[in-house]
């Protein structure tokens, strides 16, 4: 507070700010210049070194107060005003001139000044989070600037000047100095594709530690990513909370690039999706750079070829691979006979029920079979298909759509069956859920 009658800012007061050219120094400021007459012209930190930061809260509003310091009658400055509701911030003295905000001369000629909206009698209603994180982003991008320690010695209230006032009120110091300690940018992700509806997959994404100490997943103070809302994504027993998700790997310096690797439950409706992110320590709840992670959920493509665990055959089947339009490095083969119980079998095991597509591989060949029964699992009745193996090797020959529960599904090829010929047992394609 400047020593103006609190809500000063209520009234209607005619703006006569005489022009001062220039620009906003920190990078996504307005730029909406003070009355020439209330600050003094300067050359900091030549003239005068960049020592401190004040704190002070308008006992007012963000546009009156903006108005304030652009009335001729006003006779105060600050460098810097942010809003309570989205912590926007509008530059108003270029840091190299001394704003009149202090009413000390020590602390005008060698600190920057930052108002806040607000009414220190409504701490809980105009102290926002979002106001906090502007604010501490633009001390911690000073304090780089002008090399200022991150320190209570160096970022201070007005009423520690020793000018008497209560400005800022009741100021959450440890929760702001922890915002002004702590940061972090984006630095890189790995995101899965091709995702199955409702499977369970895995995503890392790494953050640049732009704080002033360790990042560690245990200790007093862990670090942990988390959602910003309870997220949909959220797996009981694996997050911590349906929006803090997990620690970060290992302990990282700052200026090192930390992991954090964690699971996600995905939806069983295809689509994209996006989920924001944003690093959490307990001391100050969210901080730095919030990051939206885009992903697509879609029809799963599943093959399990007749080398693959989930193949199997039951009575006498032999090996091949120098058939022409093989899939993979071989496939196995029997001669089809009118009395048996031979079959080969492909489990499908999919991630999540639904209707799925069916497709088979054979290789090419005149002497097979030419009505060669698939017996396909459904979760009504099993299908049966017949197809003929005399044509159409060498690519996926569509079996059609059944329903298939989660982690189940069977594609089985019997060895019965008349014309004589072979069967040719090599590859099955799953798509889905539709």
């Amino acid at each position: 507070m400047l020593g103006w009658t609190k809500g000063f800012v209520l009234a209607g007061l005619v703006t006569c700010a005489a022009f001062s050219a220039g620009q906003a120094e920190y990078p996504g400021a307005l730029w909406n210049p003070a009355y020439s007459g209330n600050y003094s012209v300067s050359n900091r930190p030549s003239s005068y070194p960049i020592t401190h930061v004040v704190i002070h809260i308008m006992e007012g509003y963000y546009a009156g107060s903006i108005s304030w310091f652009q009335n001729p009658l006003s006779q105060v400055s600050a460098h810097y005003c942010l809003r309570s509701s989205d912590g926007e911030v509008t530059q108003m003295v270029l840091e190299k001139d001394r704003a009149w905000h202090a009413g000390v001369t020590f602390y005008n000629n060698q600190a920057v000044g930052i108002e806040h909206e607000g009414f220190s009698s409504n701490p809980s209603f105009w102290y926002t989070d979002v106001q906090y994180a502007s604010s501490a982003r633009l001390t911690r991008y000073l304090c780089a600037k002008y090399n200022i320690a991150k320190d209570r010695t160096h970022i201070i209230g007005h009423k520690e000047t020793g000018r008497a006032t209560s400005c800022p009120g009741p100021w959450d110091w440890t929760k702001y100095m922890a915002m002004v300690q702590n940061d972090s940018t984006f630095f890189g992700s790995s995101v899965p594709s091709g995702i199955a509806p409702g499977s369970t997959v895995t995503f890392t994404v790494q953050f640049t530690n732009g704080g002033s100490d360790n990042w560690t997943a245990t200790g007093t103070d862990p670090c942990y990513i988390s959602t910003l809302s309870p997220s949909q994504f959220y797996i009981s027993g694996n997050w911590l909370s349906s929006t803090l998700i997990g620690g970060v790997t290992g302990t990282v310096a700052p200026g090192a690039i930390g992991a954090f690797t964690f699971s996600m439950k995905m939806p069983t409706t295809p689509g994209t999706y996006t989920e924001n992110f944003q690093l959490y320590r307990g001391s100050i709840f969210r901080f730095g750079q919030v990051v939206p992670i885009s992903f697509t959920v879609g029809q799963a493509e599943k093959i399990v070829d007749n080398s693959d665990a989930g193949f199997s055959t039951v009575g006498t089947w032999s090996s091949g691979n120098a058939a022409v339009g093989k899939y993979g490095s071989d496939y196995r083969f029997k001669t089809v006979a009118t009395k048996t119980a031979d079959y080969a079998q492909w489990n499908l095991n999919v991630a999540s029920g639904g209707a799925y597509d069916v497709y088979a591989w054979w290789s090419e060949g005149t002497n097979r079979n030419s009505a060669v029964t698939y017996e396909i699992s459904d979760r009504r009745e099993p299908k049966l298909v017949k197809v003929d193996q005399r044509t159409n090797g060498g690519k996926w020959n569509y079996l059609g759509r059944v329903m298939i529960r989660e982690g189940q599904g069977t594609v089985k090829m019997q060895g019965y069956g008349s014309g004589g010929g072979v069967a040719i047992a090599d590859a099955v394609r799953v798509v889905g859920p539709y």
